[in-house]
């Protein structure tokens, strides 16, 4: 089969149990895109975390996937999350500062 070529790439997979989707990023930013779309959705929809605290979890979650080793992910996550980027630096520091002292 075929795929059109398209933005995201979705592959078919017939299995005993029926017709599954996988979807494959093209690129980086599609795949930060994707990423911070994702636990933004799980972290506002999560009650157990207070409003204050979720960018703040959306960033150590972030982090703990390695999103913020890819290029311009800062600038990308701060935009996606309507938060600046010195609030996502700051937060960053304060993860690697509390990874380091454990």
């Amino acid at each position: 089969m075929v795929l059109p070529q398209c933005e995201v790439n979705i592959q078919r997979c017939y299995c005993d149990q029926g017709f599954t989707a996988e979807t494959f990023a093209q690129n980086n930013d599609e795949t930060m895109h994707s990423a911070i779309e994702s636990i933004r959705i799980q972290i506002m929809g999560d009650n157990s975390i207070p409003p204050s605290k979720k960018s703040r979890e959306i960033i150590t979650r972030l982090n703990e996937m390695n999103i913020f080793d890819l290029k311009d992910s800062a600038q990308i996550a701060a935009q996606g999350l309507n938060i600046s980027i010195n609030t996502i630096y700051r937060y960053l520091r304060e993860l690697r500062h509390h990874e380091a002292l454990h």
